[in-house]
């Protein structure tokens, strides 16, 4: 196990954005991708992340959700009552983390 962490620990993540969102439904409706790492954290709704090959996970508030950079998703949710996601962008060199995560 430790050698694996040392792998990991080769670079550290990069900032690129962080912010509170009340999500439009755009989001819900089509497939997009984000040019970094995103972590969502959810405030206030609930949501459904849907991932290339029939994957789903379920979420509320409290709960956090990891979308690595460059994968095809949507964030469905109930348009009318909205979702509110504390949202953290990051750029980490890591790819062999993010292929074990996929």
């Amino acid at each position: 196990m430790q050698e694996e962490n040392k792998k990991f620990l080769s670079s550290q993540p990069q900032l690129r954005d962080f912010r509170v969102l009340d999500y439009d439904n755009i989001y819900s409706q089509y497939e997009h991708k984000s040019h970094a790492n995103e972590l969502l954290y959810v405030l206030d709704g609930r949501m459904t992340l849907h991932l290339a090959g029939n994957l789903k996970f379920q979420a509320m508030p409290g709960d956090f959700l990891l979308v690595p950079q460059n994968v095809l998703h949507r964030d469905e949710f109930a348009r009318m009552k909205g979702l509110r996601i504390m949202m953290l962008q990051f750029i980490w060199e890591e790819e062999e983390y993010f292929r074990i995560v996929n």
